[in-house]
C-alpha cells in the first residue's frame, strides 16, 4: 500500500510505456487536437456512477468539449435520473447517464431515450453498482450485478446499433467497507467476486499463455476491461472519487481503444495482451 500523504498522490504522472503496460509502438499519447479528431462525428455514450460521471467530465474536457457540471446523482426514485449530453461542432456528441441498478425500469427508459434520436457509435460502461452489493454478501457468488448491466446493453444499446463498439470500464478501488485494497487478488474476496460477476456477464476471461503473457478473451465482442482499479489505486480525493491525475490515464486508454494504432475503429487488431498497468 502507498503510505504517502493523500495530497502527494495528486503529483503522480502515469506513463504506460515506462510502467511496462504496453510497448511504445502500441500506445499513442493523444494531445488535445488528436483527441478531438478521434471523437469527431461520433456519438459516445458513457454509463456509470459518480466516479464515471467525473470521468465523463475529464473526457469531454480532453476532447475540447464543455460539459455541464451541475448536480448529477441518482439518489432517489422520486427524482429524475441524471443524464448529460454535450454536443460539439458538426455531429460530435458525448453523452452520460448515471446508473444505480443498470436494469431498473426507469434507468432502462432513460438509456432508450438517449439512444433513440441518435444511436451511439461507441459505449463505455461501468457495471459495478452498489445497489447490487447485497447479492455478494458474505461468501456469496452471484452474476446479478453483471447481468443487470448487460441487460441494458443488449436491450437498449445493441438494439439501437448492433455495430456499436462497447468497452467495459473496470471498477475503481471502492471504499474499505467493500474490500481492502490488498485483498483484490484473493480468489474469494468480494472484489474478486465483483470482477467475476461483471466479466462473466460480459463474456470476458483472461487466459495465461505459455510465455507468461495474459490474453483477454471476449466471447461477446465487448472490449476491456479498462483497468481503472490499478490505475486509480489510492489516488482519490475522498474514499471513492479519483483525483484528476487518475482520470487522465483512463481517458488516454479510452482514446487508445478507439483510435490508437491497434484500435478496431482504425482498422487494426484490438490489443489484447496485458503485462500489467501502473503509474510509472
Amino acid at each position: 500500500m502507498d503510505v504517502r500523504p493523500r495530497s502527494q498522490w495528486q503529483g503522480d504522472v502515469w506513463d504506460a510505456v515506462r510502467a511496462g503496460a504496453v510497448d511504445r509502438d502500441a500506445f499513442t499519447r493523444f494531445d488535445a487536437r488528436a483527441a478531438a479528431t478521434c471523437v469527431r462525428n461520433k456519438h459516445l455514450l458513457i454509463l456509470g456512477e459518480s466516479t464515471t460521471r467525473d470521468l465523463y467530465y475529464a473526457f469531454t474536457a480532453a476532447v475540447g468539449l464543455k460539459a455541464d457540471h451541475s448536480y448529477c446523482m441518482n439518489l432517489s426514485p422520486q427524482k429524475p435520473i441524471c443524464r448529460k449530453v454535450t454536443d460539439g461542432d458538426g455531429s460530435t456528441r458525448v453523452s452520460f447517464q448515471f446508473l444505480s441498478r443498470s436494469n431498473a425500469t426507469r434507468e432502462m427508459l432513460v438509456t432508450r431515450e438517449l439512444v433513440a434520436a441518435r444511436p451511439p457509435d461507441v459505449v463505455f460502461v461501468y457495471c459495478m453498482a452498489y445497489d447490487w452489493m447485497g447479492t455478494l454478501a458474505g461468501d456469496s457468488e452471484s452474476d446479478a450485478m453483471g447481468a443487470a448491466c448487460m441487460q441494458n446493453i443488449d436491450e437498449n444499446i445493441l438494439t439501437a446499433n448492433p455495430r456499436a463498439q462497447v468497452y467495459l470500464l473496470g471498477p475503481t478501488f471502492p471504499p474499505a467497507w467493500v474490500e481492502a485494497y490488498g485483498n483484490r487478488t484473493l480468489p474469494q474476496s468480494r472484489m474478486s467476486r465483483i470482477f467475476r460477476s461483471i466479466n462473466r456477464a460480459a463474456g470476458i476471461s483472461c487466459v495465461r499463455k505459455a510465455d507468461g503473457v495474459y490474453k483477454v478473451v471476449s466471447t461477446r465482442d465487448i472490449h476491456g476491461p479498462i483497468d481503472r482499479y490499478n490505475v486509480v489505486g489510492h489516488r482519490k480525493r475522498d474514499m471513492i472519487h479519483p483525483y484528476e491525475n487518475a482520470h487522465t490515464p483512463v481517458v488516454q486508454l479510452m482514446l487508445n481503444h478507439m483510435c490508437g494504432s491497434h484500435s478496431r475503429l482504425q482498422g487494426g487488431a484490438q490489443a489484447s495482451e496485458v503485462r500489467g498497468r501502473s503509474f510509472g
